[in-house]
Formats: C-alpha cells, sequence, structure tokens
C-alpha cells in the first residue's frame, strides 16, 4: 500500500521532523531569552534569539502545513488505489458474490473499512518516522549540553516512543478489531434496518429492527470504550516518561553548569528543549493503535482482493461480425465445486429476430443462465459461440458490449430518467424517446414534473417498481445490442402491460435476438421457443401452444397462472 507513496511518505516525515525541529528550536530560544534576561543583558545580546523566536514561529506553523498538505495529499492518493483496486477485485466475482456474499457486509469493507485506513498515512506511517528522525537529532544536540543528559532523553524517547506503544498496541489489539467487526455488523445491521423499514413497519416489527441496531451498536460502542482506555492509559505513561526525562535532564545541565561547563543560561534551553523533542514520541502510543486498527482493516480489505477470482477463459480476439446467431452447447456450470450444478446441459440457440423465453420455478438456474451469455461466469463444461467463434476466444469487454441485459434488481441511478436510459450507450433523445417508447415507459415520463429530465432519486426512489423495470428495459433497449436479455423485466407488471411491453421491445430489437426471462407462460406466448428451466436442466421446450397441449411443468404453470387470475 505504501509502495506508491514511499517518496511523498519519506519527505512529509522529514516535514513533520523538521516542524518538531522549529518547536525545539523556539521553545529554546525562548528558555534562552527568559534565563538571560534575569542577568539583564543589552537588546543587542538577545537580539538574535529574539529573531530566532519570531522565525521559528512562523517556520512552525509553515512546516506543519507543508507537512499535512504532503502527507494528506499521499493519503487520498492510497485510498482511491484501494477502493479502485477493491472494486476490481470485486469485478470478477459479480454475480455470484451476490449468491454467497451479504451486500452489507461488501459495503461495509470497501467504505468503513477503507476510511479506517486513512489514518494509517497521516496518524501512523509519518508520526512513527518522524520520531525516529527526533529520536537521533534531539539527543545529540542535548548530549552537546550535558553528556549523560543526552542518554536519558534517548532513554525517555525510547521508552515513551517504542515501549509505550509496543505494550498500548498488545493491549488495544483485541478490542481494536472487535470495534472494527462491530462497526461492520453496525453497518450491516442498519443498512438492513433502512431497506427493510416498510416491511418491519407493516408487520408492527420495527422495534425488533432497531433493538438489533441498537445492539450492535452497544457492542461498538463497548470495544471503542476498552480501545479509548488503552489510548489514555498510553499517553498517560509516556508523558509521565517526558516529565521524568525532562526532569533527568534538567537536572544534569545544572550539575554541568554548578561545574563550570556549562553556562547557566543554558539550563533552562536544555530541558526545555529536550521536552519539545518529546512531542512526536507522545503521539507514538495513538499513532500504533490507529496502525492496529488500520492493520485490522487492512486484513479484512485484503481477504477481499486477494480472493481467487473465478477463472472465465476470455480471449483477444474482436466480437465477430454478424454476430448473431448464438449458440449454447451443453452448457454446465456450478457457484462453488462442492456446490450441485447450477446450470447442467444447457443449450439453446438465439437467431436473428428470433425471441426466445424462459420460464421455471425461481432457483431453477435462469438468471445464471443470463449471466453466463454475458461471459461473468467460469463454464465447467460446454460452450457458448457467437456467429461462430468461441466465447472464450474474444475479448469480455468486446463480446459484452454486445449484449444487454436487464438483471432483476437492475439499478437506477440517482440522475435523470434521461441519463438513466442513455447510460452505456450515449443515445441522444430521438433514442431514449425510442427506447421509452419500446418499453411503454414514455406515458408515464411525460406525466413526471420534468419529463425526461425528472431526477428518479437514490435507486430510483421516486418511481414505482414497474416504473424503474420499465426504464431499466429502456436503457437496454438503448443499447441497440445484437442480444437484449431481460430477467424479470415484467416482475412489477400486470400481464397485460407485461405482454405489451414484450411484444413492443421485439419490435424494436428488429433483427437482434431477445431472451426473456419470466415466471409467467401468457407473457411470453409469443416466443419462438420456450424453455423450461428445473435444477439448472430444461426438462420442456417448444412453442407454447404445444407445451400447454402436452402434460408437464409448463402446463402446470399455465393452469396456476389461470388460477390465479
Amino acid at each position: 500500500m505504501l509502495g506508491p507513496i514511499r517518496h511523498a511518505l519519506t519527505f512529509g516525515a522529514l516535514l513533520g521532523a523538521a516542524t518538531v525541529g522549529s518547536s525545539v528550536a523556539l521553545l529554546a530560544c525562548s528558555a534562552f531569552i527568559i534565563s538571560r534576561a534575569g542577568q539583564q543583558p543589552t537588546m543587542e545580546a538577545i537580539a538574535v534569539p529574539v529573531v530566532g523566536v519570531r522565525l521559528f514561529g512562523i517556520l512552525r506553523g509553515v512546516l506543519r502545513y507543508l507537512e499535512r498538505l504532503v502527507v494528506h495529499d499521499a493519503t487520498f492518493q492510497v485510498l482511491a488505489d484501494v477502493r479502485v483496486g477493491l472494486l476490481r477485485a470485486a469485478a470478477p466475482h459479480v454475480p455470484g458474490l451476490w449468491v454467497t456474499e451479504k451486500r452489507a457486509d461488501w459495503l461495509a469493507r470497501a467504505v468503513s473499512d477503507v476510511e479506517a485506513l486513512q489514518g494509517f498515512v497521516a496518524r501512523a506511517a509519518a508520526p512513527t518516522l518522524a520520531a525516529v528522525v527526533m529520536a537521533i537529532a534531539v539527543p545529540i544536540w542535548v548530549g552537546s549540553l550535558a553528556p549523560l543528559g543526552g542518554w536519558v532523553c534517548l532513554a525517555g524517547m525510547l521508552c515513551a516512543g517504542w515501549l509505550i506503544p509496543a505494550l498500548t498496541r498488545l493491549s488495544s489489539r483485541r478490542p481494536s478489531r472487535e470495534a472494527l467487526s462491530a462497526r461492520a455488523g453496525l453497518s450491516e445491521a442498519a443498512l438492513d434496518c433502512v431497506q427493510g423499514l416498510p416491511e418491519l413497519t407493516a408487520m408492527g416489527r420495527q422495534e425488533e429492527g432497531l433493538a438489533r441496531v441498537g445492539s450492535a451498536a452497544a457492542a461498538m460502542a463497548g470495544s471503542q470504550w476498552r480501545t479509548s482506555l488503552a489510548q489514555a492509559a498510553g499517553a498517560w505513561s509516556a508523558q509521565a516518561l517526558a516529565w521524568g526525562a525532562t526532569g533527568g535532564v534538567l537536572w544534569l545541565c545544572a550539575v554541568e553548569a554548578s561545574a563550570g561547563r556549562l553556562p547557566h543560561v543554558m539550563v533552562a534551553v536544555g530541558a526545555l528543549g529536550a521536552l519539545a523533542g518529546f512531542e512526536t514520541a507522545l503521539g507514538l502510543p495513538a499513532a500504533w493503535q490507529q496502525a492496529e486498527v488500520s492493520r485490522a482493516a487492512a486484513d479484512r480489505v485484503e481477504e477481499l482482493a486477494d480472493r481467487p477470482s473465478p477463472v472465465v477463459p476470455e480471449g483477444d480476439e474482436t466480437a465477430p461480425q454478424p454476430f448473431l446467431p448464438i449458440a449454447v452447447e451443453g452448457l454446465t456450470l456450478r457457484y462453488a465445486p462442492d456446490a450441485p450444478p447450477a446450470l447442467d446441459g444447457v443449450s439453446l440457440e438465439l437467431r436473428p429476430g428470433s425471441m426466445v423465453a424462459l420460464v421455471g420455478a425461481s432457483g431453477s438456474g435462469k438468471s445464471t443462465l443470463a449471466w453466463a451469455l454475458c461471459g461473468l461466469l467460469p463454464v465447467e463444461g460446454g460452450r457458448v459461440t457467437a456467429g461462430g467463434k468461441p466465447q472464450s476466444s474474444i475479448d469480455g469487454d468486446a463480446w459484452r458490449a454486445r449484449i444487454a441485459l436487464v438483471s432483476q434488481d437492475a439499478h437506477l441511478f440517482d440522475a435523470t430518467v434521461a441519463a438513466n436510459i442513455a447510460l452505456g450507450s450515449g443515445a441522444g433523445p430521438a433514442e431514449v424517446h425510442d427506447a421509452a417508447c419500446a418499453a411503454q415507459a414514455d406515458g408515464f415520463v411525460r406525466s413526471l414534473p420534468q419529463g425526461y429530465d425528472t431526477m428518479v432519486g437514490e435507486r430510483g426512489s421516486s418511481l414505482s417498481g414497474g416504473q424503474r423495470r420499465r426504464i431499466a428495459v429502456a436503457r437496454a433497449l438503448a443499447r441497440g445490442a445484437d442480444l437484449t436479455i431481460l430477467d424479470e423485466a415484467g416482475a412489477d407488471l400486470d400481464p397485460i402491460t407485461e405482454a405489451e411491453m414484450l411484444r413492443s421491445a421485439r419490435r424494436h430489437c428488429g433483427q437482434g435476438a431477445l431472451l426473456v426471462i419470466s415466471h409467467r407462460p401468457a407473457a411470453v406466448a409469443d416466443a419462438d421457443e420456450t424453455l423450461v428451466l428445473s435444477d439448472g436442466r430444461i426438462t420442456q421446450r417448444g412453442r407454447h401452444a404445444d407445451l400447454v397441449a402436452a402434460p408437464g411443468p409448463y402446463r402446470t404453470l399455465w393452469e396456476a397462472q389461470a388460477l390465479a387470475g
């Protein structure tokens, strides 16, 4: 993590050491002026120290500003690199990630844990390096005044800057990690409570959700209290050592002055200069504790970033032209080596201008097939080809550029309706309007306060479920892809509206292929071919009329839908 910023970190540490050096010089000049004033000198005799007070007082502020500027700039660079790296590491795991992981835990690690890393550079690494510099420079200077005083100063700095921080880090290791886990648990509980608040309120269970959040908050507060207690103990111990060492330096300088080896005015100079030199050492208990918190956070982030990514073979060839037909032959895949097949020997063909439907119970593998067609899941057996070329030989981004997917939880961004539809395609106003009409969305969009310029809110919160779905479908249609996949795109629509939207979408796709995933046989009755999936296998296939006429799961689903009205 520190490799790319090692030069900036070193420069920041030197600026920090120079800042503390200015403090030492400032206090030393002040002590000299006060001590010399007792001898009633002329103004010329103290002119240089007076100028020194002004110089080092100004210099200290300037150097501190520059040090914070350099170190914080490096910190933000590190955080940006970590966030980008984490998202890049997460991308290969989608969509299997959401099958096996909690999104709230990923969110906590990507936000809270990465934020916890920001204190490492500014409050741990840079201060530690600055303390090392001052632990060498200050004892040498004090030793030039009183040889034994230099050793006392060095011993005090080592104890305050190494022994106490080591003990503090050891005592705070467990509560620091507990606090980090508790904070992630609080984020998870709060996110679940906020997202499920309507359901909790409707069932009268909101108090249970709030109690869970309160319990997580109490656990985090307890861990933070124990962490703060260890930090306070370390800070007070280091301060006591600093005062003790300063007292020792004062006494030894006084001994040197009594022996005539040191001017009397330099006694206070040596003591106060040594005290100022402890500034970096006194901050190390908190710095090392911050390092422990950051290390725990880094472990959680690294655990995600270092997970072996699913091996999705990709080549470097361009997508073929024409891209269709797409053929799926004996496709088999699993989400984990010891898991049952999510798809088992699935075969189908998507031809230009065709509409193929997938129906089946939840968990039968319909969405898995959609993600596999997008080249986002590793294939165990079988193959997928487009225009006769294997998917594994084509560059992944080039492959996905020819496919548009509307997933079950299609995300709308906090932007305008037009911006959400044009996302990924750069469609102009005319194309956005055509896509919205094809998705049966133009009517309700025009009724919004600002029409296509209306902000949809976070995740489309200002729209109904059916409206959000149709905006997502319009976004997919605006891409003009060779293959458009609609995964439960009409789940929030009534059957008639869903059927009308699918017919309109098919017309819009023209010679592109349309793959529709739905629980409603009536909505996909116009499909050229319908596949019935069960436990990852195709149990029936054919046209709607033929499947309804024959006994089997499709007719059972059709009759159940007819009874439901």
